[in-house]
């Protein structure tokens, strides 16, 4: 567990260091995702007990957020790539 809380907050920490920018929509949504991951890694390490209840509870909807996970994902990569951060420009 502690581990995994590391490698999460090391990820985090790496994002908020190499992309810092509150620019752009799609600039603050890659930082904000950023400081998110290094909370979360943060939290793993110190009270996992909480996350770990609360994620219990989402198994049940498993499917829906990973398809909703997939599509922002595949979202943000076309937005990414294509340098537009509006999505009406696609």
């Amino acid at each position: 567990t502690f581990m995994t809380g590391f490698t999460v907050y090391v990820l985090g920490a790496v994002v908020m260091l190499i992309h810092w920018t509150w620019t752009d929509p799609l600039a603050i949504i890659v930082s904000a995702v950023g400081c998110i991951v290094f909370v979360e890694g943060l939290m793993i390490m110190t009270v996992p007990g909480p996350l770990f209840a609360f994620s219990r509870r989402l198994i049940a909807i498993q499917k829906p957020i990973s398809m909703i996970a997939a599509i922002c994902g595949l979202l943000l990569i076309a937005l990414g790539l294509t340098g537009h951060a509006d999505p009406a420009a696609l």
